[in-house]
């Protein structure tokens, strides 16, 4: 891979820093025009990575902390402004540490960054097959050696193994249904197939050298043009998972912050699944270095989670169609343990979930209007003892009410 700079690149770096508004993205420090910090355009994923020169693979950072990173000094604590929590995120991320309703962006990502790890390892031993197979046609065949033999033999296995794990990667997106698609998955997908396609020529190329023991200049000739031609298909390829990468990581986010909204972690949870009915496991994350902590509820048989506040819960993942509803976890709850049975459905839930809010609307109704009587009756015997007593009396009636007779409400048949 080439680390070359490209011709435009002072150009590029200042378009970066206006974009990021002069401001170091670490620590806040301001350079440029409305600053004293010198300033650096820093490859969030490094070239020796497979990084690019793209602007979404640049962003500012100042003298002193690009020099940390690169491990040259400390970096400076943010004085100035509180970075965005969201910049600390970056794949690999551990599924099991994500909510179900991220899971396939988390797999998706993984397996991008992997593929992309894959392709510098795959160039370094294509060079490695290409440099024993030149030797081998220096040499008459008295001269090879075991040793020459095992090196090439080594490449030559290492090239194939990071082969198929690319392959294994590519193929394992394909396999997952993200929850936005993009036109740069059909791109990837013929990128990542023209990668292969060259690599697999470069490899029998060098194979066909090593064992004809000649090499013609036509040989070296197409040995530079095909090695070019591995360098541009994997570079496109990953300037692909770099704009793919950068929207999975939005949607995670997006996708954290909605369940973060709906989600309390000391609500009170039910012990069971309202969908299935088997335990449910009530599961506190926190992302982004401890700056945002969710709480859901998660049914590791059928999948579903969900948000939990004090008041209700909402489905935010579930392989089922019931994603975006919500339920009332007490009412659920005690018709669950009284033998009733749940929901079996989308339309069911709704239809329970009306119910419950209609009976629960009377019950407050009905409560504010015997108030408003009691309160006239007894203005009109002068008894302040007898609205305290008839105010005490339809608190209680209240009160059971939304305890028995409206959970009684969304209970459906025996099971």
């Amino acid at each position: 891979m080439t680390k070359e700079y490209p011709s435009d690149w002072d150009t590029r770096r200042n378009e970066v820093y206006n974009r990021d508004e002069y401001t170091c993205q670490n620590c806040g420090v301001r350079g440029g025009p409305v600053g004293d910090a010198e300033l650096h355009a820093h490859h969030i994923v490094p070239k020796s990575k497979g990084g690019t020169h793209k602007k979404s693979n640049l962003k500012t950072l100042c003298k002193e902390c690009h020099n940390a990173i690169h491990g040259n000094s400390m970096a400076p604590s943010d004085t100035n402004t509180q970075s965005d929590y969201s910049s600390s995120l970056s794949f690999p991320l551990s599924e099991s540490n994500y909510p179900y309703a991220v899971s396939d962006e988390v797999n998706l990502g993984n397996h991008l960054v992997q593929s992309v790890e894959t392709i510098e390892l795959i160039a370094d031993h294509l060079e490695e097959l290409a440099k024993h197979a030149k030797l081998f046609a220096t040499l008459d065949d008295e001269d090879e050696t075991n040793q020459l033999q095992a090196a090439f033999s080594e490449a030559k296995e290492s090239v194939n193994r990071e082969l198929g794990s690319f392959e294994e990667h590519v193929m394992a997106t394909r396999d997952i249904t993200p929850s936005e698609t993009s036109n740069n998955y059909g791109k990837l997908f013929d990128e990542a197939s023209e990668f292969i396609d060259k690599v697999r020529s470069y490899r029998d190329l060098s194979i066909r050298v090593k064992d004809t023991r000649t090499i013609e200049n036509i040989d070296i000739a197409d040995l530079d043009v095909i090695s070019s031609d591995v360098e541009n298909t994997a570079e496109k390829y990953i300037d692909t998972v770099e704009d793919i990468v950068a929207n999975l990581l939005k949607i995670i986010r997006d996708e954290i912050s909605h369940i973060e909204e709906k989600s309390k972690p000391f609500a009170n949870r039910p012990d069971y699944c309202p969908v299935c009915g088997e335990s449910i496991n009530n599961r506190n994350f926190t992302y982004f270095d401890g700056d945002v902590t969710i709480a859901v509820s998660r049914c590791d048989d059928c999948r579903t989670e969900w948000a939990a506040s004090p008041s209700n819960m909402e489905v935010v993942s579930s392989p089922y169609d019931i994603e975006g509803l919500q339920v009332v976890p007490d009412a659920l709850k005690a018709g669950y343990e009284e033998g009733y049975r749940l929901p079996a459905n989308r339309e069911q839930y709704n239809k329970l979930s009306n119910r419950y809010n209609s009976a629960k609307s009377k019950v407050v109704i009905s409560t504010i209007v015997l108030s408003l009587v009691a309160t006239g009756m007894a203005y009109v015997l002068g008894s302040l003892l007898l609205f305290i007593g008839a105010i005490l009396l339809i608190l209680l009636i209240s009160q059971h009410m939304l305890t028995q007779w409206v959970p009684q409400q969304i209970r459906t048949d025996k099971m």
